[in-house]
């Protein structure tokens, strides 16, 4: 019963989260499992403690022991086992119950101290240490799944503290009665009764951490399940703000015909006005004429010389005034008596623009009422497109912000799921922002989907879909995904498509990864690009390793110290040795001129 066999290796660093977890989970399986054990097996069949003081009493006489001197039940068992040759048939069964006493006592003291050691262990170095929501990586973003957990972890965090706290002082009480093993018989209903309680205290210390193992394994799920959210709210966005910037289109080409309409409207005013002033203009003088023709011929004088000073106050400069005023002048001094002739025509055709003023003027209330109606309604087109442009730009930052989340949620996902990070934390704890990881499937992505070309089709039937999607429904994808790129076609063709189909077999996806797209190509004998993104992955991993851009003398370099920080006989002849095996002649008489150089 070594409880502490799983923390043999404490020093270690952890292989993965996974181990952590399943390290976790068995310590909490062995501490139910060890205190179910004990509540159904030591709980029952106590015997008679009152009797058990005889017992021992006659057992340390026959001994010639003093039964003061025995503190615990560890001292009994030494008495026992020294007086079985000794022991009579008359305290046979006091002596088995006493057995079976310092049994329950050997075993409760595993579990209380053994088992809860291994608790704290496992719940301070490993499920808190490690199991983490990395909220810190958000920046801010409010990320449903990431808070939820965060907030698990804080209220688990407490309830365990609470938990471990309740059995500490159960434990503290029960040491009280092992002073003395008299003590602690005379008190031994008691004391079974703080053992019953200690062990279900135990089990509740155990149920908050198996919820936090358990949330911790779904914890990448559920946030790969809120990218999923946020990237269908993305396209939903972009289909609303298709809609909108559609309508706003329209609304423009509307405002751009009616301002032309308006513009229109505004030149056959002008127009049908200087038309009006023009026949105006043409009764004011058939006017002048029929009341100089209306006139006396006596006041002609008088009348050539209010003529002349009409002609001098005149408003128009047209020439058609000017001449006429200047004719006029000209006939009334010379055939005035013509001018009487005329007036009856002059009657008519003075009634005659009149009407045609009255048909201008109805006209001109009707282009008038035209053009208000006109400008209400440029007015009220603009006023939407304003609104139509602020929604498509509340729209642009609402996409905006849904790509901060997915790319933090991205973050947190790459970090929670990488092997190293286990390691990064070991060796420096986790500091927020200075764990970074590019993402490695993205990139596979970019590679894939300019290799396969056009047989992303291909590509998207072999990959695995977990919750499983059957042929009918991968058939549907693919005519959506065809069909949205052939509405919106970036110039790219097959490579688009293929890059389509993989972005969205990584979103219905919960087991797209790394692994499952290279099984995928492998299946589709595409083993030059399997080669390309194994050869990318791991230039990509050794640069990222060696940051002063010497690539792999960085590496060379970082495995020879670690060689002489771990291997007391790294020496020079060990490593000319070594070079020679690998028939590197050449660094060899390198190294060997180096030296004698040095040793001149």
């Amino acid at each position: 019963m070594d409880g502490s066999r799983a923390f043999r290796k404490i020093d270690q660093i952890p292989a993965s989260v996974e181990a952590i977890r399943r390290t976790v989970m068995g310590v909490i399986h062995a501490v139910e499992g060890e205190t179910d054990i004990f509540l159904q097996r030591y709980l029952t069949e106590i015997g008679t403690p009152e009797n058990w003081a005889k017992a021992i009493t006659l057992m340390c006489k026959h001994l010639e022991k003093d039964p003061d001197t025995l503190d615990d039940y560890k001292d009994l068992f030494q008495v026992m086992q020294r007086y079985r040759t000794n022991q009579d048939s008359a305290r046979l069964t006091e002596i088995t119950q006493l057995r079976r006493m310092v049994e329950r006592g050997k075993m409760f003291e595993y579990i209380a101290h053994s088992l809860r050691n291994d608790l704290v262990i496992a719940y301070d170095r490993y499920l808190k240490k490690y199991c983490l929501s990395f909220l810190p990586e958000a920046k801010g973003q409010d990320l449903q799944s990431v808070r939820d957990y965060e907030n698990k972890i804080i209220e688990w965090k407490e309830d365990v503290q609470k938990r471990f706290d309740a059995v500490d002082k159960l434990l503290d009480e029960s040491d009280e009665y092992r002073n003395s093993l008299i003590n602690y018989i005379s008190h031994y209903e008691h004391v079974l009764s703080l053992m019953e309680d200690t062990c279900k205290a135990m089990l509740r210390v155990c149920q908050p951490m198996k919820k936090w193992c358990t949330a911790d394994a779904s914890y990448p799920r559920r946030v790969q399940e809120e990218i999923n959210i946020y990237n269908r709210r993305k396209m939903d966005l972009r289909d609303v703000s298709k809609e909108l910037e559609y309508e706003r289109d329209q609304l423009n080409l509307k405002l751009r015909r009616r301002e032309f309409f308006i513009v229109k409207l505004e030149r056959m005013i002008y127009e049908v006005r200087s038309r009006k002033r023009f026949y105006k203009r043409r009764e004011l003088e058939l006017k002048e004429h029929q009341d100089k023709v209306e006139a006396d011929i006596s006041r002609k004088k008088r009348d050539l010389d209010e003529v002349k000073s009409k002609f001098q106050n005149r408003k128009s400069n047209s020439p058609s005034v000017y001449n006429y005023l200047s004719d006029l002048i000209e006939s009334l001094r010379g055939d005035i008596w013509t001018l009487e002739k005329k007036t009856d025509a002059l009657t008519k055709q003075a009634n005659a623009l009149k009407h045609k003023q009255f048909e201008i003027q109805k006209e001109v209330d009707w282009l008038t009422g035209e053009f208000d109606a006109s400008n209400s309604m440029r007015d009220k087109a603009l006023e939407k497109l304003t609104k139509q442009e602020e929604a498509i730009s509340l729209i642009a930052e609402d996409a905006i912000g849904l790509d901060g989340k997915i790319r933090a949620l991205k973050v947190i996902r790459e970090i929670k799921l990488h092997s190293s990070t286990v390691k990064k934390i070991y060796h420096f704890g986790y500091n927020p922002g200075r764990i970074e990881y590019k993402d490695e499937l993205d990139t596979a992505f970019k590679i894939t989907a300019r290799d396969v070309g056009k047989d992303w089709v291909w590509l998207y039937r072999q990959l695995p879909f977990k919750p499983p999607r059957d042929s009918i429904v991968r058939n549907m994808d693919i005519e959506v995904i065809d069909r949205n790129l052939r509405r919106a076609p970036d110039g790219h063709g097959f490579t688009s498509l293929a890059m389509k189909s993989l972005e969205k077999w990584r979103r219905l996806s919960t087991i797209a990864s790394l692994p499952e797209l290279v099984s995928a190509l492998k299946k589709m004998k595409k083993r030059d690009t399997v080669r390309k993104i194994q050869t990318e992955m791991l230039i990509d991993r050794n640069l990222r390793r060696a940051p002063d851009g010497h690539g792999f003398t960085s590496l060379a370099m970082k495995s020879l110290e670690k060689w002489r920080r771990l291997s007391t006989i790294a020496s020079l002849p060990e490593l000319v040795s070594a070079l020679k095996k690998m028939k590197k002649r050449d660094t060899v008489r390198k190294i060997q001129t180096e030296m004698r150089a040095l040793s001149l």
